[in-house]
């Protein structure tokens, strides 16, 4: 039997299904069909996130170019260079030197579980608290 990049993604979405986070296929998802990042969502997501820091537009849209320049001929190196800033983060220079380097992280993990969906379970749980 052999293991394809398709049957990968089906595991992938059904154990993320299974800890509560939902998968929403990318033809459901209102974007140009070959814009790999939705830069709205990300510039949105990185304003609110960094607010506190004082990001600028102009450092979210290096971000964002800096993420789109990356080489779609070598893809290999292109999607492990994406992986590592995706899971390790990045610090950002910032515009004026004068202000302090953020460390970047487009994923916020500690507001994950806002975004999961409870289980069955769970909600019975929750349920049954609430007639307590």
């Amino acid at each position: 039997m052999k293991f394809t990049e398709e049957k990968l993604e089906k595991a992938f979405t059904e154990l993320l299904g299974q800890e509560g986070f939902p998968h929403h296929l990318g033809i459901t998802i209102t974007r140009k069909p070959d814009d790999v990042l939705i830069e709205e969502d990300l510039q949105n997501f990185l304003l609110t996130q960094y607010a506190g820091q004082g990001i600028t537009v102009n450092e979210i849209k290096s971000i964002i170019l800096q993420l789109k320049s990356l080489s779609a001929s070598d893809l290999y190196e292109s999607n492990k260079t994406f992986l590592k800033i995706l899971s390790d983060g990045f610090i950002l220079k910032r515009e004026t030197r004068s202000q302090k380097d953020i460390y970047i992280q487009l994923i916020d993990y500690a507001g994950l579980n806002k975004h999961r969906q409870p289980t069955e379970d769970q909600l019975i749980s929750l349920v049954t608290e609430e007639d307590k």
